[in-house]
């Protein structure tokens, strides 16, 4: 869709490298007991894992990775056998189902990606291992984003089971990938090419899969109110979107619950891709507080460095105060669960109000 005042998007072309990465040669000092001791569920972790004396870190992540792709398969198939009933489901839950389907399927692939990339080797780039760990992060919150929309549907119960027994394998496939590989630092590169009328041609023109290697994809949108729907889809890696500044680039959707779109896919601008980045724009829905749930920016990963925080640069016009007991609904314990997954994760993190 084109912008309401008339302008293009811009791509620019740039090699400039920025770090160049270490590798991960050595094998970590462990114990599986320690590793489980760290996860929210120690007892299933030890329950497990198989009693050899010689397996070493990568032995364990490479097992309690491929339990979890068996696991995800089989609550795949299970979420597809509920689709094929939607002729007699309420809309509400084929919706949801719907949602869990693209989101399941999205940790099928992240589960294989890893998979393929750890199953040969004991050493990775750190890039390369930092780009796992947001992959197997994701994993948690897409199944914990299935769930939330399950929440009040008649399969509620039904799919608990499911859900806390991945929940728990996914959590240790996390917590003993993260004391393998993990190390902390980053590399990039600037890439650019073309003219577009609009940003959804400009993303869909960009390389598929780029490696971690590769640098980034840049769009620069000038100044301007662009009415789209923006998706950065899974195989679009590594994008850099830039504006001109907040409130000059606005990309804006009035997507919500009243007007029969899931919380979910309400959202204005989706990120699936892995490496994203974006900055100096603004971008949000206005359908409104009548409007029920509505969503501006829904991204899949972890969201991190200086321009991730949204201190002191959201004012709106409807601001109120609410109260302790309302806000205590937004917490990280009540909101997101957080008990439950943030700990494998090793984010610190308040599960209350301060």
């Amino acid at each position: 869709m084109t912008p309401m005042h008339m302008h293009t998007t811009l791509l620019i072309s740039l090699s400039l490298f920025l770090i160049i990465p270490l590798s991960i040669s050595s094998t970590p000092t462990f114990s599986p007991e320690g590793i489980c001791n760290s996860t929210p569920f120690p007892s299933f972790c030890k329950s497990l894992l198989p009693n050899n004396n010689s397996a070493t870190v990568y032995d364990y992540c490479r097992f309690s990775i491929h339990r979890s792709l068996a696991t995800t398969r089989n609550f795949l198939s299970l979420i597809d056998g509920y689709l094929k009933l939607k002729n007699i489901l309420p809309q509400a839950t084929v919706r949801a189902l719907e949602d869990c389907q693209f989101l399941i399927s999205l940790n099928l692939d992240f589960f294989s990606s890893t998979i393929q990339t750890i199953d040969s080797t004991s050493t990775l780039q750190s890039s390369k291992a930092e780009d796992m760990l947001t992959l197997l992060s994701a994993i948690l919150t897409n199944q914990q984003t299935c769930s939330d929309g399950l929440q009040s549907t008649s399969l509620q119960n039904a799919l608990f089971a499911p859900f806390k027994n991945g929940n728990m394998l996914y959590s240790v496939s996390l917590a003993f990938f993260r004391h393998g590989w993990v190390h902390n630092t980053r590399k990039g590169r600037w890439t650019e090419e073309g003219i577009f009328a609009t940003i959804g041609d400009a993303v869909a023109a960009a390389p598929n899969n780029t490696a971690a290697g590769g640098g980034y994809y840049l769009i620069y949108v000038v100044a301007g109110v662009y009415e789209e729907y923006v998706s950065i889809a899974k195989n679009k890696h590594y994008l850099m979107v830039v504006g001109d500044g907040i409130n000059r680039t606005i990309i804006t959707g009035n997507r919500s619950v009243v007007d029969g779109w899931t919380t979910f896919n309400s959202a204005t601008f989706v990120v699936v891709g892995q490496g994203f980045v974006a900055m100096n724009l603004t971008i949000r829905n206005t359908a409104g507080a009548a409007k029920h749930q509505a969503v501006a920016l829904r991204s899949e990963y972890a969201n991190r460095g200086p321009g991730s925080s949204t201190a002191n640069r959201v004012t709106w016009p409807g601001y109120h105060v609410i109260s302790a007991t309302d806000a205590a609904n937004f917490t990280v314990l009540s909101f997101v669960s957080g008990d439950s997954w943030l700990p494998a994760i090793g984010v610190p993190y308040t599960a209350g109000l301060i």
